[in-house]
């Protein structure tokens, strides 16, 4: 199964997807730029997927999401979500 990476900004405004590196995830390439293309720091961005190991690669904060209700958090001090309004809640709050 091939999965599409998408980047947006908080505002809604597309920034990036994996066709735009050579490298896909699990490397850091489209994480890192998104932060060229925003002009952004990774320590000022927070990753919102799946798994840490692509913040973590790009040097970014990680929030864990799992809306299919299969997963627990994985790590102590990550945020998680359940549920996409909850996310929006925290990532607005930010």
């Amino acid at each position: 199964m091939q999965y599409t990476h998408i980047v947006f900004d908080l505002d809604g405004t597309l920034v990036d997807t994996e066709d735009a590196v050579l490298r896909c995830k699990p490397l850091p390439d489209p994480l890192l730029l998104y932060c060229e293309r925003t002009g952004r720091e990774p320590g000022e961005c927070i990753y919102v997927g799946d798994a840490p190991g692509d913040a973590a690669a790009a040097g970014m904060d990680f929030a864990l999401v799992d809306f299919s209700g299969t997963h627990g958090p994985c790590m102590e001090g990550v945020p998680f979500f359940r549920d996409p309004a909850q996310l929006g809640e925290f990532l607005l709050a930010g």
